[in-house]
């Protein structure tokens, strides 16, 4: 049947995607963020094998399984460009385009980590450490060969 009024859609960009909080973790702005494959919630960034990254949390949150409804992060997945963060190991120009990792929320390296991919790429070399970096999507990640 065509609508015959306005209707109201509840939608959101598709950039934006919204987990559920595994209990006790809390989530700042800017943390980077990890989907557990094994429980479907999202959990802080870290090097652990069965996460596939997401990206940063939009707003803070806790997790509370036990509420009801439990609370959701909202998590940016569009692979934006972080500017001006810290990259442990970058040192000069020549890092432009070398594969990012990270082994906690918060601390991005050049360096490999065991159990997870690259989160992303730099894309700018400022000075010392300074760097800009394009995330990866969900779904780029998942697209690498080297994740556990």
């Amino acid at each position: 049947m065509a609508l015959l009024a306005d209707s109201t859609i509840m939608s959101r960009g598709r950039s934006i995607g919204t987990y559920e909080l595994t209990n006790g973790v809390t989530a700042f702005a800017g943390s980077l963020m990890g989907l557990l494959r094994s429980s479907g919630r999202a959990v802080l960034w870290s090097d652990v094998a069965n996460l596939t990254f997401l990206g940063p949390a939009m707003k803070a949150a806790i997790g509370d399984t036990s509420a009801s409804p439990p609370p959701d992060v909202n998590v940016n997945e569009s692979g934006e460009i972080m500017m001006k963060v810290p990259v442990v190991g970058a040192a000069s120009i020549a890092n432009q385009g070398d594969r990012v990792y990270a082994t906690d929320d918060d601390t991005l390296t050049l360096t490999p980590t065991v159990n997870a991919g690259a989160i992303g790429t730099v894309v700018r070399w400022y000075v010392s450490t300074t760097c800009d970096v394009r995330l990866l999507t969900p779904s780029e990640y998942e697209a690498q060969e080297d994740i556990a």
